[in-house]
């Protein structure tokens, strides 16, 4: 995966070393390393290269970049701070220095920094992942998915962005039963184990029953954090005589907690350091019988090692809710209060049920006692949720809207880490205004620690639970300091932890299962006074005579579980069953797969259309994308009768986009007879939409060339002679020769009186401005080095097209709303051109954009700067901007739209036979200053969620001429009208 962006990254930093890397062995173990994802064998190269040289930037940041991966933060941070010092303007240095900033809680600088990276290197995907985590701490859990997603999708195969979007998908408003799809699709389409990992698998000989029972516990989390509540009261209750005990601890923070942990176990082994290779080698040594990830998706996991079967019986427990998704994870920790008759949708595990609770919370001494409830001296409830604010979604913000308004004077605190933040405050604040809370009835408190933390609920009468993502060691703390909680259940345990807790403590009356019965408990419970000073003082009592919060009786019936387990499965056998998990729909499987695709990662787009073939065999995306096997080897008439010998059996709605391919493909085999068949089987059957009919049009606009038959073309009311003079910048002499000949042959057939200048490159705004003050110029061409012109009438058409527009190009938009004006909607765009097709050498394809027939489409905001012909006399008052040099066209687009702004018409002629030659490169040094000084501008939102189109019809053409022949009867009046 890491071969296009490490090998990106080396380009543009390493420089004239990386183009040694194959005679460089430190440079070329570094980037196996990267590719491989041995995250320790490239912290262990990189810092061999660091101490040859400690200033590379590029060094610097992949050494941060790995130490992340493995849970090294905070070096991690040490080196992206230095790298952003020696070179602010390397943009990912800036992008990780933005993560520096946001972990640090300065939100507002670290957006500045990922706005100015976007702007500039928008592919890069760790931008989108950081961009993800600064939304979920607004809490705006929508939008950090939406990043999530792209992140993962732009690195696929990285261990961390899956787990950063299906944590984040975990907290949205939506449907248990998609969210274990999410789950399942990134178990069955990430990277398999490698050759190395799986031949350290052990192999397990039958169990002597007389023995202890083995059983490993593997988190990062053995440590100060909020799993050691739920762990410690495990370990600790574990019978010694029974069971042994082995700790691997997977991270380099280490702490009393850790030390605690370590002394109460049999066997302890601080695994951070182990290569993904060692750590397998290391558990099958051990001969577990039970193997318990404690992680999940969280925290700096190596979930997917458990692809692999490291022991008889493999569990996820206590750490993540949702399902891992891996069908080699045996069991799941649940209760009877988490089930439901449907949770087999919501999980890939079996469900491993513990007679009282799935879990068991101690705090080990910490907290203080409960104090009587706040209402009894304040006079009015205080009602109140502590945790993450990207649990609290709209619809159970207007849920707590409606209560405050049913139980007067009431209160509502709200505390969480992410309320340090002053610009946080006072976002999160107007989202609970805006969802009907007053102001003045809502408290918005920051994190406080220990013993205080405890002692804060005592603030509370009630705790008013989230959905669907219910709080879980918040509501033990709860419960524990004495405070009822009002809990929504769903469909599985992210959704029912408050049901279990409740029900363990004799309050399951509490758990209800609407939002009206939501509303109406608390409310009511809110009047009952004499129950919220009994739980008070019952409530850490109640948990202690259940195995909610008794370690020795839970530890109990987690060994008789697990003794259950291990006999069931057997040596060899796993006793998962098989997933109920409903896939997620084909469509979006495709989806994913194509953008993967784009980035350049054929590896896992090719495991995401199995995928999908495995669940949807008769999906034609899926087939669509199959041809690649064919085309790819030049195969073209092969990857036509795969879709044809198919095609019967997919859907009618998806037949469109296979004929397409198939007309496609047969025109690449060069057998027209063929491609005409699938092309009058989509105009008659199947093209229902405007491009479908649009693109049969293009198809048999080229088919009619190879048919030799002659259209006959409308001819031109015949325009005023005007003079014309071709600016074209190039340093290139002999290319500018070229390129004078070709244009003075086209001037000749039309008879136009032509003069051409060439200038240099870096001197074209001084050419351009010349050239509309001279006073003899009707008309004035720019043209790049890189277009080229065929047909006998381009000057005629432009000099046509400019009776009744003052600019016109050959690719524009009717607004620029986005930085990237072709990105937008297929109908805000108008544009005919031909370029190289990379599918067949030789080929090149002709493109089209735009709705109707017009070959002059007026009305346009911006026009591609690769070729404009202009009226002088109307825009010869419209300057050029140095700041826009160097940036490829995007000089020429900018005074184009300004030209537009100050009243000139803006126009594309989609006639012009233009040829845009994409490997002849346009001088874009200062690319990026210009990007970053036209968002501020424009005022782009460089994150917006715009849906980026930039679709095209394209029709391959066997070469150039034959490409322009084809646009001519593509808008001949003459040629059958097929869309109106």
């Amino acid at each position: 995966m890491l071969r296009l962006l490490v090998g990106n990254a080396f380009e543009r930093a390493f420089g004239r070393l990386t183009r040694k890397a194959r005679l460089n062995p430190l440079l070329k173990r570094i980037a196996e390393a990267h590719e491989a994802r041995e995250w320790r064998a490239a912290i262990d190269a990189l810092r061999e290269l660091l101490r040859i040289d400690p200033q590379n930037v590029s060094a610097l940041i992949r050494l941060g970049i790995s130490l992340v991966e493995i849970g090294e933060t905070a070096e991690a941070y040490e080196k992206f701070s230095l790298a952003y010092r020696l070179d602010d303007s390397n943009m990912e240095a800036v992008v990780n220095y933005a993560r520096c900033l946001l972990d640090s809680g300065d939100d507002e600088q670290a957006r500045v920094l990922l706005v100015r990276a976007q702007t500039v290197i928008p592919g890069y995907p760790h931008i989108d992942s950081i961009y993800s985590s600064l939304l979920f701490r607004r809490g705006d859990t929508e939008s950090a998915t939406t990043f999530a997603l792209r992140a993962w999708l732009s690195y696929f195969d990285n261990g961390r962005m899956p787990d950063g979007y299906l944590w984040t998908r975990a907290y949205e408003d939506k449907s248990e039963q998609t969210l274990a799809a999410e789950h399942h699709f990134w178990a069955q389409t990430s990277a398999p184990l490698s050759d190395k990992i799986t031949y350290h698998l052990p192999s397990f000989e039958t169990r002597d029953s007389s023995k202890k029972l083995r059983i490993g516990y593997w988190s990062p989390d053995f440590r100060d954090h909020s799993v050691r509540y739920f762990f410690r009261p495990l370990l600790e209750g574990h019978d010694r005589e029974r069971v042994e005990i082995f700790i691997y601890h997977d991270s380099s923070s280490s702490d009393a907690q850790t030390e605690e942990i370590k002394a109460r176990s049999d066997h302890f082994h601080a695994v951070y350091k182990e290569s993904d290779e060692s750590l397998v080698k290391l558990i099958g040594s051990h001969d577990l019988d039970v193997l318990v990830e404690l992680a999940g998706h969280t925290s700096h996991n190596r979930l997917w090692l458990l692809k692999a079967r490291l022991a008889r019986v493999q569990v996820s427990g206590l750490g993540y809710p949702p399902t891992t998704g891996l069908e080699t994870v045996d069991a799941k920790f649940v209760d009877p209060h988490l089930r439901t008759p449907d949770d087999g949708r919501c999980y890939t595990e079996a469900p491993l049920e513990l007679p009282q609770s799935l879990w068991c919370f101690d705090p080990r001494g910490d907290a203080p006692e409960p104090s009587d409830p706040p209402m009894l001296k304040a006079g009015f409830v205080t009602f109140g949720c502590y945790g993450n604010i990207a649990k609290i979604n709209p619809k159970i913000m207007g849920i707590w809207a409606e209560i405050l308004r049913r139980v007067p004077r009431s209160r509502l605190v709200l505390q969480s880490v992410n309320f340090q933040n002053p610009g946080t405050c006072e976002r999160f604040g107007n989202r609970l205004i805006d969802a009907g809370l007053e102001r003045s009835r809502f408290t918005l408190l920051g994190p406080v620690p220990g013993r205080d933390f405890f002692r804060s609920y005592n603030q509370l009468d009630i705790v008013l639970d989230t959905h669907p993502f219910n709080g879980g060691t918040t509501t033990c703390f709860a419960v524990f300091m004495g405070v009822p909680v009002v809990t929504l259940q769903g469909d599985s345990l992210i959704s029912r932890v408050g049901v279990s807790v409740m029900s363990n403590v004799g309050a399951a009356d509490l758990a209800v299962s609407d939002v009206n019965e939501y509303v109406s408990r608390a409310v009511r419970l809110s009047q009952d006074v004499d129950f919220l000073k009994k739980f008070r003082k019952e409530a850490r009592l109640r948990m202690q005579r259940s195995s909610l919060g008794n370690g020795r009786m839970f530890a109990q019936d987690v060994e008789a579980a697990f003794t259950r387990l291990v006999e069931e499965s057997g040596a060899l056998k796993s006793i998962a069953r098989p997933s109920q998990i409903v896939p997620l729909p084909a469509h979006e499987l495709i989806r994913r797969a194509m953008a993967v695709l784009g980035t350049g990662q054929w590896e896992s787009s090719r495991r995401i259309v199995s995928y999908c073939l495995a669940h949807y065999p008769d999906f034609a995306g899926a087939h669509i994308m199959m041809t690649e096997d064919f085309t790819s080897e030049g195969r073209f008439a092969d990857a036509a009768r795969y879709l044809e010998e198919r095609f019967d059996r997919f859907a009618a709605s998806d037949r469109a986009s296979a004929l397409v391919n198939i007309a496609r493909y047969w025109i690449y085999a060069e057998d027209w007879p063929a491609s005409g068949r699938a092309v009058a089987q989509l105009e008659l059957d199947h093209g229902s939409t405007l491009e479908e009919r649009l693109q049969a049009r293009l198809f048999k606009a080229f088919l009619e060339i190879q048919s030799v038959r002659v259209v006959k073309h409308v001819a031109l009311d015949k325009p005023r002679a005007r003079k014309i003079l071709c600016v074209l910048p190039c340093d290139d002499v002999e290319h500018y020769q070229r390129m004078e000949k070709h244009l003075t042959n086209q001037a000749a057939i039309c008879g136009a009186s032509v003069v051409f200048q060439r200038c240099a490159e870096s001197l074209k705004i001084a050419a351009y401005e010349s050239a509309l003050r001279a006073p003899d110029e009707d008309i004035v061409l720019f043209i790049q080095k890189n277009i080229s012109i065929g047909g006998p009438g381009f000057f005629e058409r432009i000099n046509h097209a400019l009776e009744s527009a003052d600019v016109v190009g050959y690719s524009g938009a009717k607004r620029w709303v986005q930085l990237d004006w072709r990105l937008d909607d297929f109908g805000q765009r108008a544009a005919a051109f031909i370029q190289a097709t990379p599918e067949k050498s030789g080929f090149a394809e002709v493109l089209v954009s735009g709705g109707g027939l017009d070959e002059l489409v007026g009305g346009l905001a911006v026009l591609e700067g690769g070729l404009l012909a202009v009226n002088a006399r109307r825009v010869s008052g419209v300057a050029f901007d140095h700041e826009w040099m160097d940036a490829e066209t995007l000089l020429e687009e900018k005074w184009s739209y300004e030209a537009g702004r100050a009243g000139a018409r803006l126009a594309v002629h989609r006639g012009l036979g233009v040829y845009v030659d994409r490997d002849l490169q346009l001088s874009k040094t200062y690319m990026a200053a210009a990007r970053t000084a036209l968002v501020a501008q424009m005022g782009f939102d460089v994150f917006s969620l715009q849906r980026k189109d930039g679709s095209m019809l394209a029709c391959p053409v066997p070469d150039f001429e034959r490409g322009v022949a084809t646009l001519d009867v593509y808008f001949s009046p003459e040629f059958e009208v097929l869309c109106e």
